[in-house]
Formats: structure tokens, sequence, C-alpha cells
């Protein structure tokens, strides 16, 4: 099977930058207590994380 074409995206073609914050926030929710992203509960800083996770571009455009 291969790729579609067009706007696919993944993380092995991702910025380091998107990585980076994508493993922080991972890291986070993984073991902070406060924290339940299946129902999107974050403590504060859990959801700055989400936020900078969600608003960081996965690829570079040029």
């Amino acid at each position: 099977m291969s790729a579609p074409n067009g706007n696919y995206t993944n993380a092995a073609r991702a910025t380091p930058e998107w990585r980076h914050v994508r493993d922080q926030y991972t890291n986070h929710v993984m073991a902070c207590l406060a924290c339940y992203a299946p129902i999107g509960r974050h403590c504060i800083a859990g959801a700055n994380l989400r936020t900078t996770y969600d608003t960081t571009p996965m690829e570079a455009h040029p």
C-alpha cells in the first residue's frame, strides 16, 4: 500500500521542533496525575504544552 498523494503528513517528515514539542507534551501527560488527555483534561502546565503542540507546524513550509 502506498501513501496517499496530497497533504499527507506523518512524524517521519516532521520538523525536529515539532517532535520536541510532541515529546514534551506526551511525557508530561503520561506522568501527570491531573491530566487525562482522552477527555481533554489538563493541568495548567499540560494545557500550555497542548496549546504549544497544537500550534507548532509539523512540517517546514518554504
